[in-house]
């Protein structure tokens, strides 16, 4: 709450013919600030009564009473559109709004965890690597709701990115890529250290490294002749 003896002050320096009537609370304030309720009352009942206040003192002392909070500036991760991004679409305004409160969550998870690595807190390092789980699958439930709206189930996720154009949340795909279809070569490999996109031929090592071999029709046709090839 605002301190009334000074609230008291600033308005007597807008409008100093006030004095006689908002010294007497100041000094009632002064002598007992556990009745600054009813000083507060008195106060704003002398200033809404008062005819001789012009309209721009009664604005001046308004903005001394009301004090508006300043609004905190929030940063988000999303990129700006490159030149090589071919936008599909701006993302419609509920889907953007979860996009950015996810983001934030991202973010401060991700302060929580340096935190955790830096105290070797084993208990906080167990709540981020839960609420990571839980991160992972809003953002999956966000990705269906992106490829839903905008029919893009026959694109490989890694082939789309979420990023800014201005201020404006857009889905993007690189021009290169012809369209970025089911047969691009760009994947996604979900790990415990994070996401990480690999072309065709580091996924095919990755699966030689683990002595498997890739689902049919995963691999690009020229990655799987390749990889036959060796065997």
């Amino acid at each position: 709450m605002k301190n009334l003896a000074k609230t008291i002050d600033k308005i007597l320096k807008i409008e100093p013919d006030l004095k006689g009537q908002l010294l007497p609370i100041r000094r009632k304030y002064n002598r007992s600030p556990q009745k600054a309720m009813s000083c507060w009352r008195e106060l704003l009942s002398i200033l809404n009564s008062n005819v001789l206040l012009t309209d721009p003192q009664k604005e001046q002392i308004r903005k001394v009473l009301v004090t508006t909070p300043k609004r905190k500036r929030l940063f988000y991760t999303f990129k700006q559109v490159g030149p090589d991004d071919k936008i599909i679409g701006a993302v419609p305004e509920p889907i953007a709004d979860k996009l950015k409160a996810h983001d934030r969550r991202r973010i401060d998870l991700a302060k929580k965890n340096v935190e955790a690595d830096v105290t070797h807190n084993l208990e906080m390092y167990s709540e981020v690597m839960r609420k990571q789980a839980l991160l992972d699958i809003e953002q999956a439930r966000i990705w269906v709701a992106v490829k839903d709206h905008f029919k893009l189930w026959a694109f490989q996720e890694g082939n789309l990115q979420i990023k800014k154009n201005g201020e404006i949340l857009v889905v993007t795909t690189r021009s290169r890529d012809g369209g970025g279809g089911g047969g691009g070569s760009t994947f996604l490999m979900h790990t415990p250290m994070g996401t990480m996109k690999m072309d065709g031929n580091a996924l095919a090592q990755w699966f030689k490294t683990m002595g498997m071999k890739p689902p049919p029709g995963l691999m690009p046709p020229d990655t799987e002749k390749e990889d036959d090839e060796d065997d």
